[in-house]
């Protein structure tokens, strides 16, 4: 069964969005020299956007669950197929579990910078607020795992239409998006490190055949997470595999030339 015509474009335009970004931020950016954490976050327009990004992903979990169940519903029903949640079912397992991890990250960053009183504040409270904010950053989570559940409730008419996954598409689109801005965009990732510097066509062979597949996996099980909705269809094949390979090139290379 074909996917919407949407949720293909939508899947290849974060690899698009994802390796323009890497990019931009892997040649020509930090500024040698400066304090990377000074000009990138330490922002209230920052703060915001980080924390539309981290709610944007429960929002498009909530709105993504019954069109995609549906036609998960439709595919099992054909003959010889396998429902691709089965067939990943390890992996996702995995990535609802990075999920929950990274959640948190993007909400206190976004939280920190929209409030920046908070990082100095000593009070009792702290620890409370802190476990509280903890519970809150993984609302997103539960809405993206259940999203993966059958819907068993009486539910409006409109949630199971193809708008409300057209919608649901793009605010995770947005999600992802902004994350990567947030990775890529900060330069503490580059400074510091040592640049591999083969010389030769041997070494250069060593470096790409034992450092890019490690970078590989590494950056696609951090980014995979954000963006498991959309790829959910194709998790686990080569085709996927190779477009995330595509859209991380310019940060492995990054890594790579130093």
């Amino acid at each position: 069964m074909r996917l919407p015509a949407w949720t293909r474009l939508s899947n290849r335009g974060l690899d698009l969005g994802t390796f323009g970004l890497g990019s931009y931020y892997a040649f020509f950016a930090p500024k040698a020299g400066t304090n990377p954490l000074d000009y990138v976050f330490r922002s209230r327009w920052v703060g915001a956007v980080m924390l539309a990004a981290w709610a944007a992903q429960g929002l498009g979990g909530w709105l993504k669950r019954l069109p995609l169940q549906q036609r998960l519903a439709v595919r099992a029903a054909e003959p010889g197929t396998v429902s691709p949640l089965e067939a990943a079912e390890g992996q996702i397992l995995i990535f609802t579990g990075w999920h929950a991890l990274l959640s948190p990250i993007l909400f206190f960053a976004a939280v920190t910078n929209l409030f920046p009183e908070l990082r100095g504040l000593d009070h009792w409270s702290v620890p409370v607020l802190c476990v509280g904010g903890v519970v809150l950053s993984l609302i997103p989570t539960v809405f993206v795992r259940l999203a993966l559940s059958p819907a068993k409730e009486e539910t409006p008419s409109w949630r199971s239409g193809r708008g409300a996954e057209f919608a649901a598409d793009q605010i995770l689109f947005f999600s992802y998006l902004v994350l990567s801005l947030t990775i890529f965009g900060n330069p503490a990732l580059f400074q510091g490190t040592k640049p591999f510097n083969p010389h030769g066509i041997l070494e250069w062979m060593v470096a790409l055949f034992l450092l890019a597949p490690l970078l590989w996996l590494a950056l696609t099980w951090f980014f995979v997470p954000f963006r498991m909705l959309l790829l959910i269809e194709e998790l686990g094949t080569w085709k996927s595999r190779l477009s995330v390979l595509l859209g991380m090139a310019p940060l492995i290379a990054k890594y790579i030339v130093g």
